[in-house]
């Protein structure tokens, strides 16, 4: 299997060298680019075109935010944002501008090298806490008036209620008594309904319609 090529962006150098080593020792990806700031992440990624981009939320002449947005826009390059901060600002921002994966920086030493694995096999990773986080601030909200499921049909409903609570295809299938190749055949539909890039956009947008709730299962 083809080892992911990675370029790491932040401003502090000493995150730089520390993601560098951590994913140097773990073996199983190739670093082929360092970036100090959002500007120079975004024409290296155009010029090296990796696998996978380790950004940082905070960076000057371009936020990771911002970056990301550009990235997805124009590359196949998939955005692991690493930062301090679980602000559900963050969180939402990082997903809608087609981020791949949220972690926190106290959880790089133990995480890092799995999420880029996985950003770059096409899996969403999601910090657990800052998704909860999310969820909260979304359910505070006031809710609209009127919902619009942007032609949702009754069974497309029922599958984007169990992805939103953490179900796998398999357990999507397994409750409602379909295969899982109708599953997907479901999400993909759902997706291009409801305008999202992935399913953690698609689990957002379920949340802020209040088609799901905290708790739910």
């Amino acid at each position: 299997m083809k080892r992911p090529s990675v370029v790491i962006a932040d401003d502090d150098l000493s995150v730089r060298q520390d993601f560098r080593r951590l994913l140097e020792h773990d073996g199983r990806c190739d670093i082929v680019g360092m970036a100090h700031d959002g500007a120079d992440l975004v024409a290296m990624v155009a010029s090296v075109r990796p696998d996978v981009a380790v950004v940082d939320v905070r960076m000057p002449q371009l936020t990771g935010i911002e970056a990301t947005k550009l990235i997805f826009e124009r590359t196949d390059t998939a955005v692991l944002i690493v930062t301090t901060f679980d602000l559900d600002r963050d969180v939402r921002a990082a997903i809608r501008a087609g981020a791949s994966g949220f972690l926190l920086k106290v959880e790089a030493a133990d995480q890092l090298a799995d999420a880029v694995l996985a950003v770059a096999h096409g899996q969403q990773v999601y910090n657990s806490t800052a998704i909860g986080t999310l969820v909260d601030a979304l359910n505070d909200e006031p809710m609209a008036d009127a919902v619009d499921f942007k032609g949702l049909t009754d069974r497309e409903l029922e599958v984007l209620r169990l992805v939103a609570t953490g179900c796998s295809n398999a357990e999507v299938g397994d409750v409602l008594h379909i295969g899982v190749s109708t599953v997907r055949t479901h999400v993909r539909s759902i997706l291009a309904k409801i305008g999202a890039i992935n399913r953690t956009q698609a689990v957002v947008w379920a949340y802020e319609q209040r088609i799901v709730r905290p708790g739910d299962r």
